[in-house]
């Protein structure tokens, strides 16, 4: 992996969609985007991927 602990995912919602992330995944808004990072996209990673 390339930024090892510093990842960062980010996507651009539909708008319907945009508070069921944040709910859901714990997403951050940054306006027109939203992303994770740190602590919880790392729990992200373990729950969904391993």
């Amino acid at each position: 992996m390339q930024y090892g602990r510093n990842a960062c995912v980010s996507l651009v919602p539909k708008t319907r969609l945009k508070q069921h992330y944040i709910n859901q995944y714990g997403m951050v808004d940054a306006g027109w985007q939203l992303f994770l990072e740190g602590s919880v996209l790392n729990d992200m990673i373990l729950k969904y991927l391993l």
